[in-house]
Formats: structure tokens, sequence, C-alpha cells
């Protein structure tokens, strides 16, 4: 049994159920897999569409399981919903994240939960020769951190970051680590 999910869409799995996103539709389906021979049926769907949310392809991220966040920084919006009941809770306005490069060039795909934090790294699609000049502006790597208890969202940097490559450098402990890349692995050492 199949079911074809059309261009844009992604799929991730939260409490026994996949959930689909639609950047194309601005939507996310709940499915329900039927234990006895894996058939599987809509148990809900939620539009974006109202929201403001240009790029809901990316993946949402679940706090529980009436607690989940989904996410595009490029228009500075983070909107709460319910994937239980599939409804929307709030939905959270800040300024837009601009590549200092390319507006189309901010990207941010996954993001994790650590605690009460998310982290999204951001992916600028930066040129190769700006990792390679040290103590600039442009030096490091960006990651946005929500705060899922006061709903906040600042954007870190890793300035730690001195070249492109996956070279181990040495931090100031006598450590080895590996930088953080120049797009989207940044590290954020504090958290």
């Amino acid at each position: 049994n199949s079911v074809e999910l059309g261009l844009n869409a992604n799929v991730i799995s939260f409490n026994e159920h996949p959930y689909v996103t639609n950047g194309n539709a601005k939507t996310i389906t709940k499915w329900k897999v039927d234990r006895t021979d894996l058939s599987l049926s809509v148990e809900g769907i939620l539009s974006f569409a109202s929201t403001g949310i240009v790029n809901a392809g990316a993946f949402p991220i679940f706090v529980s399981e009436t607690q989940a966040f989904l996410y595009d920084l490029k228009e500075g919006l983070v909107v709460e919903w319910n994937p239980e009941d599939m409804t929307i809770i709030e939905v959270y306005q800040f300024d837009p994240l601009v590549s200092i490069y390319n507006p189309s060039d901010v990207i941010t795909f996954l993001s994790y939960l650590r605690g009460d934090k998310i982290f999204i790294p951001v992916w600028q699609l930066r040129p190769f020769e700006c990792c390679n000049i040290t103590n600039t502006s442009d030096m490091g790597a960006i990651v946005a951190v929500f705060d899922v208890n006061t709903k906040t969202l600042a954007y870190e940097k890793d300035t730690r970051l001195m070249s492109a490559n996956s070279n181990m450098i040495l931090d100031e402990n006598g450590s080895l680590y590996v930088p953080p890349g120049r797009d989207q692995n940044s590290l954020i050492a504090r958290y």
C-alpha cells in the first residue's frame, strides 16, 4: 500500500503517526497506520496558508503530544500548533532573517530540540572565500534559538569558524574539535 505525496513534501514521524508537510499546499497531514495491514488513512490536515509562512516544507519540531512548531525564519514566523487535534495555537512574529549575501539564500531545514530550546541551524549559501578570512563580521556560523517557554527567538553565532574544511582545531583548553561548517552545522558552546 503506497500513497503518492507529490512534490515538495517531507515525512516525519511522531508518536506512531507519520506527518507529511507539503510546501506547495502549505499543509501538514497526520496519517494513521493500521497495525494489522499497514494501510494508511488521513487523521487530520492542518493548513498553514493563513499564517504567512511561505516555506511550509521544513520539518516541524515536536515538543509533546499537544505542542509542535513550524518556522519560516526568512519570513520571521514561528507557528505553534497542536499535533493531537491539528489546530494552530499561535503565530509568533520576529524580525525576518535576511542573508548578508542574497535574501533568497537563507535556508532552514532541520531543527533540534534540547530541553526547552529549539535549535535551527541557518544555511546562508555563502561564497567559499568568506570562511578563509578571519576576524571579519562574516566569520562564524549562525543558529536560531527559539525558547519554547518564553516564545522568544535569538540568533547565536559560533565565531570559532576559521575555515571551510573539516580539519580538527585546538580550542582554548587544548581540546580538539571540528569547527562548525560555514553554513549549517554550527554548535553553540553555551548550550
